[in-house]
């Protein structure tokens, strides 16, 4: 049996990052499959970028609702 299904409802933390996890492998397939050299947790940086133009990190992180060090890797990654 399945620890998650055993845990019920106090998996449900593990159930969604599980669920995640698989989106965010079948957005890397499609971008794979498409010759695209992206990875689907750029995206939101790069989104906001493209619409906004030039943000600090600190902004960036505010309106993404997300840890400012977290902002710092993915720019790091684009920029590779």
């Amino acid at each position: 049996m399945d620890l998650f299904n055993r845990l019920g409802e106090l998996a449900l933390g593990s159930r969604l990052r599980r669920l995640s996890d698989q989106i965010m492998q079948q957005g890397s397939l499609i971008y794979q499959d498409r010759r695209i050299d992206f990875d689907p947790k750029w995206f939101p940086v790069f989104f906001l970028l493209s619409e906004e133009g030039g943000l600090g990190v600190t902004e960036i992180a505010q309106r993404l609702g997300v840890s400012h060090p977290g902002i710092i890797k993915t720019a790091r990654e684009l920029e590779q």
